[in-house]
């Protein structure tokens, strides 16, 4: 009887450890890295302009595709923050705002762009704007 409610209790504490772990905490597939992400990221900075509330694009094909995956994978990871998670931008904020975010950390932390393009721009997102107090 002893054994099986150590079982018991050792089976319902781990459960409860695992709920627990946060997203950095778990393993996660990996399709991009921070390396290609920087290199997709690169070629945004080149050939996108904000002007006046409009996307202005230029550049070869090539260069805007790879500028779009760029746009695309930031706005999917800001898409992916649960609410309550660490991140909380302004209602002012844009979204190119938080691609300049992305790119900087890429750019400040070239030791981490082995790793997951996810885990780096979430890091970043959080970094820049975090949870505020309750308003």
């Amino acid at each position: 009887m002893r054994i099986g409610l150590t079982l018991v209790v050792l089976l319902v504490t781990e459960a409860l450890l695992a709920a627990q772990e946060s997203w950095q905490t778990k393993r996660h597939l990996v399709l991009v890295n921070g390396n290609e992400l920087y290199s997709q990221c690169q070629s945004y900075e080149r050939n996108v302009r904000m002007t006046q509330g409009h996307v202005e694009f230029t550049g070869e094909a090539a260069d805007l595709i790879s500028a779009g995956q760029c746009w695309g994978y930031v706005f999917a990871v800001v898409d992916s923050i649960p609410e309550g998670e660490g991140f909380d931008p302004d209602s002012s904020v844009l979204g190119s705002q938080e691609i300049d975010v992305a790119i900087k950390y890429l750019q400040d932390h070239p030791e981490l762009r082995p790793y997951g393009g996810y885990s780096l721009v979430r890091t970043a997102l959080t970094q820049a704007f975090p949870a505020r107090t309750k308003r």
